[in-house]
């Protein structure tokens, strides 16, 4: 019993629930007049805060009644001016339209009245294609002292107080007329296309060279009725295309400069595409700056710190000289969004990387770690860009993050330079990098004065350590982290200016606790002494040398020695 009353307790509960969002939220207002439609009325709605689907369905209090699914129609037309009573129906549903969840209704009711100055456009086109076109200007009676400012579409304007005009288009093609209505106190403005045949058409195009060396070319030739057109394009740098029109298309050319373009187009018969109807041809000149940018995004996801702020540098590989360095940089103030645009201009030609990094976050730990285009923590894996002069190129960085860990392990050491080892000639701020055996970054670190790095709660499990310096191939490290043997202070590198590289180099105790836990060396690391102990009866071979390879003892000892 007492599970039956809780059954019905919930469903009444979702009952109430549906109900409290099942009640349609909307508004209705008189809109703007279109073409002959003076009086219209506009639906605002709010929809309800649920995943099931909606059906709607508005009864216009005119007998008209429209349905939809999501979202009603939003637009209605009435015959005539008068109070009208608005009923929306809203009703969810699952989504196989099998369910019914519920359904309620609204009403509103609204005055719509004909708007002083709002004009719609007739226009009568004469049978005889002579290009001759009557307007009229639909106005609302009994609205005095009104003057009608006519452009026609083709360059060309009346401005008259009679409703009526006519105008005569010089050729064929489709016109955008805008009339201007007024009296002295209201004014409304309303526009209508028009098809006009008066032997043939005139070719035009318009062309967008903000993009650099590629040019999108539209074109916007006249549109005669019931004639299919064609384009084609002579680019002036010695290459061609055809289009269908009307046609969008880009060309790249191959330097800034000025060009000769031309476009013709030509009218063929619907009928038979083989007949020409007519045929017309525009040439402009186009002139070619070229941009010269290299540009994108860096992108964030939701780990991202609340108020990011980002350096990002240029980054130019010398072929000859085998070089990279940074040429340009710049600096993102703080921004909350997770797309922020980066732009170097005046870019010349050459290969290139890009790299950010977070300025107003942590400088170590699992947080946002430099990054290259267009996701890679080491810049001989980034991908190059190879730009040229006067393009625009496009690339995003998407910034990496390593992950949060907990675990026993300790990981330390150096990068020095030359043959020194230890800290006495270490490089400060080297990023170092540690990753998983499937290159899954957990942390990063930076060097401090000394050249020394640490990571600690690092998990068990095997290791790649990777410092990271542009120009310099590094080779990682490897450590194996395990509950007995979970620290290592001695990873130590050395950069060699000569090589570019970063390489692994020996330290004076290796640990070597790891080795089928047959030998045991402790302290470690030691200061005046060390014990070497194994679980062998074999006599061993022992050498110990210094932090610079000098050996210091070698010997043979016997076991338990």
């Amino acid at each position: 019993m007492k599970k039956s009353v809780l059954l019905l307790i919930m469903v009444l509960f979702a009952s109430i629930g549906y109900s409290q969002t099942c009640t349609p939220s909307f508004s209705v207002s008189q809109s703007t007049p279109y073409n002959n439609q003076l009086l219209r009325v506009q639906i605002s709605t709010t929809p309800p805060s649920t995943n099931h689907l909606r059906s709607y369905e508005v009864h216009w209090g005119d007998g008209q009644i429209s349905s939809s699914l999501f979202y009603p129609n939003t637009q209605h037309n009435y015959a005539s001016a008068g109070t009208y009573t608005i009923k929306v129906i809203l009703t969810l549903i699952d989504s196989t339209q099998s369910t019914l969840y519920c359904r309620d209704s609204a009403t509103q009711n609204i005055t719509l009245v004909n708007t002083p100055c709002a004009t719609s456009i007739a226009a009568n086109v004469n049978s005889q294609n002579n290009g001759q076109v009557t307007f009229t200007a639909n106005t609302p009676a009994n609205t005095p002292n009104m003057v009608y400012v006519w452009q026609y579409g083709d360059g060309t304007a009346d401005t008259t107080t009679n409703s009526t005009i006519s105008h005569t288009y010089s050729h064929s093609g489709g016109f955008q007329v805008t009339l201007i209505a007024s009296n002295g106190n209201c004014t409304y403005t309303n526009n209508y296309y028009v098809n006009v045949l008066n032997g043939c058409g005139q070719a035009n195009f318009v062309a967008n060279t903000s993009s650099g060396l590629n040019v999108n070319f539209q074109a916007s030739s006249s549109f005669l009725l019931n004639y299919p057109q064609f384009s084609y394009w002579i680019f002036g740098d010695g290459n061609t295309s055809s289009t269908n029109a009307p046609s969008y298309i880009n060309h790249l050319y191959s330097s800034p400069g000025s060009y000769n373009v031309s476009l013709v187009t030509t009218w063929v018969d619907s009928a038979n595409q083989n007949s020409v109807y007519c045929k017309d041809t525009v040439t402009k000149t186009i002139t070619i700056t070229g941009s010269s940018i290299i540009s994108g995004y860096i992108i964030t996801d939701t780990n991202n710190i609340s108020q990011p702020a980002f350096k990002v540098w240029l980054i130019k590989y010398d072929s000859g000289t085998q070089i990279l360095s940074a040429v340009d940089s710049l600096s993102l103030p703080s921004n909350s969004s997770s797309w922020r645009q980066y732009t170097f201009s005046n870019v010349p030609s050459g290969i290139y990387r890009v790299k950010a990094a977070i300025t107003n976050g942590p400088t170590s730990g699992a947080g946002y770690i430099p990054t290259y285009h267009d996701s890679a923590l080491l810049w001989n894996n980034a991908n190059t860009i190879n730009h040229v002069t006067g393009n625009t190129t496009y690339r995003n960085i998407f910034m990496q993050h390593g992950i949060v860990t907990s675990g026993p392990g300790f990981v330390g050491g150096n990068v020095t330079q030359g043959a020194n080892k230890g800290t006495a000639n270490g490089i400060p701020d080297i990023p170092v990098y540690i990753v998983d055996m499937n290159n899954q970054l957990l942390s990063h670190s930076i060097t401090d004065g000394s050249g020394t790095f640490s990571f600690s709660n690092i998990p068990t499990g095997t290791y790649k350590i990777y410092p990271e310096q542009l120009g310099y191939t590094t080779t990682p490290a490897t450590v194996t982290i395990t509950n007995t043997n979970n620290s290592f202070s001695n990873i130590y590198f050395e950069r060699s200016h000569t090589q570019k590289t970063i390489t692994p180099i020996a330290t004076s105790i290796k640990n070597v606790n790891s080795i089928a836990g047959l030998v045991t060396l402790y302290p470690n690391p030691a200061s005046k002494s060390v014990s070497i102990k194994w679980d062998d009866n074999e006599s061993a071979s022992i050498a110990i040398s210094d932090i610079a390879g000098k050996q210091i003892i070698a010997d043979n000892i016997s076991a338990n020695s």
